[in-house]
């Protein structure tokens, strides 16, 4: 049943034209069938939205695996449309990386092509990486995710829906990335895993003062117990205590 709102790697612009279409069209298939199986139709809009965030992510990588970036965009969205038919949310979702990650798009442009309504959800969802340049990659980082948690905290109902959802797939891909990878995976993040499970751990704990009842809580403690687990596995070494302790993670 549909609940509202409420309730080092190649870029993909470097890859054959063949193998390109090996590893979107499924992709594009998957979010097609998840959208019509949970009652969102595949609307102009949304297939706008599917466009725009391909072309806009076509030179990035998800980090740790050999997959192109818009894999991630497209998964916020198809978690997302097992929460909402919001056709707005939804662009949103696919869209939500576009005004950090894409210089030549503006908010206007999402206004123009989107409605106001889809850009101020985007932009409620965006880091303001504008924030002290003159600073190491390591405390930018930290400024950004505090400027981030801090929007969440007076932030709308859908624009948590999207920062739960990107919060899943995040963790999602880091547990498959780093059983890849194992711990060579961290020296490629501007900050310590501890630093990104804290973050995390804040990230869901926000979302839940905020929407305690809402059912997309159970995919996010999931998630994040799952990446816990695998971290804390025997003879492991890890500063556990940066992000609360094992004991914090057993009540999940």
């Amino acid at each position: 049943m549909m609940h509202k709102i409420d309730g080092s790697r190649p870029v993909l612009s470097t890859v054959p034209a063949q193998k390109r279409c090996v590893i979107l069209l499924p992709l594009f298939c998957l979010v097609t069938d998840i959208l019509m199986h949970n009652r969102m139709p595949l609307t102009e809009k949304i297939q706008k939205a599917i466009n725009l965030a391909a072309r806009l992510h076509r030179a990035h990588n998800r980090i740790g695996l050999d997959l192109p970036y818009i894999v991630h965009p497209y998964s916020v969205a198809c978690l997302l449309s097992q929460f909402t038919d919001d056709e707005d949310v939804i662009c949103a979702g696919l869209l939500h990386d576009v005004l950090e990650d894409a210089p030549n798009v503006s908010f206007d442009l999402l206004v123009a092509e989107f409605g106001e309504r889809t850009a101020k959800i985007v932009a409620e969802i965006t880091e303001d990486r504008t924030q002290n340049h003159d600073q190491s990659l390591k405390s930018s980082w930290h400024d950004r995710k505090n400027l981030y948690l801090k929007g969440l905290e007076s932030a709308s109902t859908e624009a948590l829906l999207i920062s739960a959802a990107d919060t899943v797939h995040n963790l999602r891909s880091l547990l498959e990335a780093y059983r890849l990878n194992g711990d060579s995976l961290w020296g490629s993040f501007n900050a310590t895993i501890e630093d990104k499970l804290m973050f995390y751990r804040r990230v869901i704990e926000t979302i839940a003062f905020r929407l305690p009842d809402h059912v997309i809580l159970i995919p996010l403690e999931e998630a994040h117990k799952a990446m816990i687990s695998a971290l804390l596995r025997p003879n492991r070494q890890i500063n556990n205590s940066a992000f609360g302790g094992k004991a914090a993670y057993q009540s999940y």
